[in-house]
């Protein structure tokens, strides 16, 4: 029979990648909350998650999960999308508390936390059908896409940003113990 149907070597939706995406993208979530409300400008997750994702997938999903071959690009891209899928749902929350705040509304918490959630529904059913249309049909190009393929592509690349990455972490980390500490005068 000639229409035999192979199988892909690669581990896609594990475990590891589910678990982990849903912990990077609440950690990224609440990050990406407070550098929005002080910067006023929200940031996409998708890189640093595909980034972070190459080194704990290899380093926690090996140790942990105790699987050898941990890391794939598939695996890493199923952790991405998760990660960066809850944090995009925190940037509704960072534009619309503060608006409400200067307006003195009184608002519950509650609300706002059920809201962020229905806007996460509604943009998940508004997206799956457009998905088809501007993905495959129109052929659009998504600029933050492109730049996490790449980075996918690029295993090896993807743990040596981890490693800058890591490193400007912990120099911001040190910095803002010394100055808040008063070890150095804040400017």
């Amino acid at each position: 029979m000639s229409g035999a149907t192979t199988t892909s070597n690669y581990r896609e939706l594990t475990p590891a990648a589910v678990i982990l995406g849903i912990v990077q993208g609440a950690v990224m979530t609440a990050a990406f909350v407070y550098i929005g409300l002080k910067l006023g400008f929200g940031l996409p997750g998708s890189s640093v998650a595909a980034i972070m994702g190459f080194a704990l997938l290899r380093g926690v999903g090996r140790g942990v999960f105790g699987s050898k071959d941990s890391g794939s690009i598939v695996e890493n891209n199923i952790n991405q999308t998760i990660a960066s899928g809850i944090n995009t749902a925190s940037a509704g929350v960072v534009f619309t508390f503060p608006a409400l705040l200067l307006l003195g509304v009184d608002f519950s918490p509650w609300a706002i936390i059920v809201s962020a959630i229905a806007g996460s529904f509604m943009g998940i059913v508004i997206i799956i059908p457009l998905r088809k249309q501007l993905i495959e049909i129109e052929r659009l190009r998504f600029p933050t896409g492109i730049a996490v393929a790449s980075i996918l592509k690029s295993p090896g690349a993807g743990a040596g940003k981890a490693l800058v990455m890591g490193g400007g972490f912990a120099f911001a980390v040190l910095m803002t113990l010394t100055t808040h500490g008063g070890l150095l005068p804040e400017t």
